[in-house]
């Protein structure tokens, strides 16, 4: 009760004033859940975008996603129910069809771990022109960032990354960026 979050997610990808939509976005959502990213990414472009990747490993959550977008009628969307990672492979997942679903690392193993096949934004995006990628994917940033190299590098996309999972991310994933694209300029949210 200290702290006052009136719309925990209302524009926390897209609340910046010097980010604005561009003509043709190509939006890459990694970690979709059940939409509310794009609705959210929907009402900052207007409507108007070329492509949404709208990316969710967990199978509860994708069925959701589906059901969601399909009710909005929102179009050229590419529903993907996999992970992104830095490769491609099969990785033990934990799965709980809500916001804590991630694949899983020697850190925390459960008994019995599901297991979820991850694939590279680089091979999802091919050569489109990718100018926005969000990712809230549980600590699997930085792997999908390495996966997504090539289009950052090519495409120079508006990236809003979660950095709270894992306590070396918000150093080390502002550092890979920088290292991509040092003119990149970073906002912390």
């Amino acid at each position: 009760n200290q702290f006052k979050i009136p719309h925990p997610f209302g524009k926390i990808y897209f609340g910046i004033e010097d980010i604005v939509p561009y003509e043709n976005e190509v939006f890459i959502d990694c970690g979709s859940f059940t939409g509310n990213t794009i609705a959210n990414f929907l009402t900052w472009c207007k409507g108007t975008y070329k492509k949404i990747y709208a990316i969710e490993p967990d199978p509860e959550s994708f069925q959701l996603l589906q059901q969601s977008m399909e009710a909005k009628h929102v179009k050229n969307i590419h529903l993907i129910n996999n992970g992104v990672w830095s490769c491609t492979a099969a990785l033990p997942f934990y799965k709980d069809g809500e916001l804590s679903s991630f694949c899983q690392d020697a850190y925390f193993l459960s008994p019995h771990p599901a297991k979820v096949y991850v694939n590279t934004i680089d091979n999802i995006a091919h050569d489109d022109a990718v100018t926005f990628i969000k990712m809230d994917i549980q600590g699997g940033e930085l792997e999908a960032l390495k996966g997504a190299a090539d289009t950052i590098v090519k495409r120079k996309p508006r990236l809003a990354i979660s950095v709270y999972h894992k306590p070396k991310d918000i150093i080390e994933i502002p550092l890979f960026i920088h290292n991509l694209i040092p003119d990149y300029k970073f906002y912390l949210r």
